[in-house]
């Protein structure tokens, strides 16, 4: 597949799952609802911690399948044109425990990439100190700083899940013969490709920066009322919402187009044609 051919599959991929997306649209609400209703619950006694723990072990088990079953979804649709809903996520609850093992791998990496967060405060510093004087007056420090913020983000939301997801969609897939030859395959059909690491990153601008930014921005209104501030509010939210949405949507069709049954098939289909 050339990076054009990558890159329209996952684009009408994603136009054409209309169910998935009213999935996401909905259960992802519902989650973050039954996370904030979970913040509430007391402590008090042995039966609120257990009643704790079982409904966050229920909470992330739901959040695993509906994004795994996502994978699933897309990876199904590259292979037959006509997945079942029903039966990518009826796959991802059966490798639900292997699935938590996948995603365990991105928590660990994040919690490496924070224990260098000293290191990211002192770094910019250093480097500065090393350049000549004749370059080091036209440098202010924040330059630095943000380019090392800029690293930090590519190596959080695009390295590590480019890394880890084709792993995740074997794992939904497969169980825990993702850890073997077949989480490699797919591994390495994924990450050889720019166009891949292109769209992670398109994927991650999108989906985290321009949300946030639109997020924060406050549009000035000549005649402001409460009515229009809470209007401009729910609008802003909800775009947000969807561009979020959309990058990820984006992501699981990219990552489930360039599986590692995508590309046996492939494969399979160049020989037979060749013979």
């Amino acid at each position: 597949m050339s990076r054009l051919e990558i890159i329209h599959g996952a684009g009408s991929s994603l136009l054409h799952s209309k169910r998935i997306w009213l999935i996401h649209f909905v259960a992802n609400p519902i989650l973050f609802a039954g996370f904030v209703a979970w913040l509430f619950l007391p402590v008090a006694t042995d039966f609120h911690l257990l009643l704790n723990g079982s409904v966050i072990i229920a909470l992330v088990a739901a959040a695993l399948v509906l994004h795994a079953g996502t994978l699933n979804f897309y990876s199904e649709r590259q292979a037959a044109g006509h997945p079942l809903v029903r039966e990518a996520f009826s796959r991802a609850i059966r490798n639900i425990l292997a699935i938590a093992a996948c995603s365990a791998l991105i928590y660990v990496f994040w919690a490496l990439l924070d224990c260098s967060a000293q290191w990211q405060l002192e770094l910019p510093l250093y480097i500065r100190s090393l350049l000549p004087e004749f370059i080091r007056q036209h440098l202010e420090p924040w330059c630095f700083q943000i380019a090392i913020e800029g690293i930090v983000f590519a190596v959080r939301w695009v390295l590590i899940p480019g890394l880890v997801l084709p792993l995740l969609l074997e794992a939904s897939d497969s169980g825990f013969r993702a850890f073997g030859k077949s989480g490699i395959a797919a591994l390495k059909n994924s990450v050889k490709r720019s166009s891949y690491w292109l769209l992670l990153l398109i994927a991650a601008v999108a989906g985290l920066v321009a949300p946030s930014s639109l997020l924060e921005w406050t549009p000035e209104f000549k005649d402001p009322t409460l009515r229009l501030q809470v209007f401009s509010l729910i609008a802003r939210i909800s775009a947000a919402y969807i561009l979020a949405l959309a990058s990820w949507l984006l992501v699981c069709a990219l990552v489930g187009r360039l599986g590692r049954r995508v590309a046996i098939g492939g494969d399979d289909a160049a020989r037979n044609s060749s013979a």
